[in-house]
């Protein structure tokens, strides 16, 4: 099988600037789930807005009830993680724009540059 780095095409139309919010891992106190302060890295990625008529399979590849939250794609060489519940780990935020995303994951492409594609599905503020 061939596989091409294609990283290189990634970080070249990676105009787009996001800070990413980081939690660490869970931790219990008497009982009670918590989570120390977040900490903020500002990344660098191709951002594309999710059309659902040209995009349906990236949206068919989701929760259903992911589907109406989801806004854009995300192309990053950038460490961005999805939730991973047996870790106790909450997915990434990502901020945007002034408004702010949770990372869900759809591919990896660690064989072709080390870049992910990550949908940015909005987040409820308040």
């Amino acid at each position: 099988m061939i596989t091409l780095d294609l990283s290189g095409v990634v970080q070249l139309f990676a105009n787009s600037t996001l800070t990413r919010r980081r939690w660490p891992a869970e931790t219990w106190i008497k009982g009670v789930s918590t989570y120390s302060a977040t900490i903020d890295t500002v990344i660098t990625g191709l951002v594309q807005p999710i059309d659902g008529g040209r995009d349906g399979r990236i949206l068919e590849q989701l929760a259903e009830g992911q589907r109406t939250s989801a806004r854009f794609t995300l192309h990053t060489t950038s460490d961005v993680r999805t939730v991973d519940r047996s870790a106790g780990a909450r997915a990434d935020h990502l901020v945007y724009q002034g408004k702010t995303y949770q990372a869900a994951s759809l591919a990896n492409w660690e064989d072709q540059g080390k870049f992910r594609r990550l949908v940015m599905l909005e987040v409820a503020e308040g």
